[in-house]
């Protein structure tokens, strides 16, 4: 459950411990669920800066938000 008006989200009743960028970057990825979403969006969306060449900033939120998610058991990673 995503609650974008305090920015708290929640799975099985537990609240998750997000910081406010990874709650940004999940609560985007629901907006476009099923559908893939480029690098470049999540960055310019997410952090509000264009992508570089070697920027790995983006590839750790995401890290940082998967290690934070419960374990899917009947299936892929949800991020």
């Amino acid at each position: 459950m995503l609650n974008p008006g305090r920015q708290e989200a929640s799975f099985d009743g537990q609240t998750l411990e997000l910081t406010g960028t990874e709650f940004t970057l999940l609560y985007l990825l629901a907006q476009h669920l099923g559908q893939v979403v480029s690098r470049e969006h999540l960055s310019q969306e997410v952090l509000g800066k264009r992508l570089t060449p070697f920027d790995r900033a983006i590839d750790m939120h995401i890290s940082n938000l998967r290690r934070k998610l419960p374990d899917r058991k009947d299936g892929p990673p949800v991020v």
